[in-house]
């Protein structure tokens, strides 16, 4: 999911911001136990650069399953929460998943603005273990908006203020 954010400020620029979440799974098919080092996101511009950003942390993203008032929850990569550890080792045959968050900021010419095609955004994921080992997976994100992603995870329109 892609999501324009209200806009910021940089060196006295008024900027474009966009929030980018995303489910990520990741499979160990080796024959060792592995721990994560990163997993990062590249995203194409409208000049065709690719942009790499770092994950942000969020707050467990929620959802209510229809109208049942019953609360699905989520876990966060990488992160303690609630209702997970946060831990990065996946086990040898194992999976582990959870949610990633990204925020990219732009100012300047339209070039540097967010590539949507169609309310698409082009993405590719890389994931690195601690062995160096490095993997990449093309993605597509299906612009939303922010008002869906402020429901399913409260104040991730403010989330890179805190951060600062």
């Amino acid at each position: 999911m892609v999501f324009s954010l209200p806009s910021g400020k940089f060196q006295e620029h008024q900027t474009r911001k966009y929030g980018v979440l995303c489910y990520i799974s990741i499979i160990n098919k080796g024959i060792r136990d592995v721990s994560l080092d990163y997993w990062h996101l590249h995203i194409k511009t409208v000049g065709n650069k690719w942009i790499e950003l770092n994950p942000i942390s969020i707050p467990e993203p929620q959802n209510e399953l229809g109208q049942s008032g019953q609360i699905k929850s989520w876990p966060v990569l990488g992160q303690k929460g609630l209702y997970y550890e946060g831990d990065t080792m996946v086990k040898a045959g194992s999976s582990i998943s959870g949610f990633a968050y990204y925020i990219l900021e732009f100012w300047g010419t339209d070039n540097w603005n967010l590539k949507l095609i169609d309310g698409k955004a082009e993405g590719k994921m890389e994931i690195k273990g601690v062995f160096g080992k490095k993997s990449s997976v093309k993605m597509l994100f299906t612009e939303i908006p922010l008002e869906k992603a402020t429901k399913m995870v409260k104040g991730i329109d403010t989330v890179d203020q805190m951060q600062h």
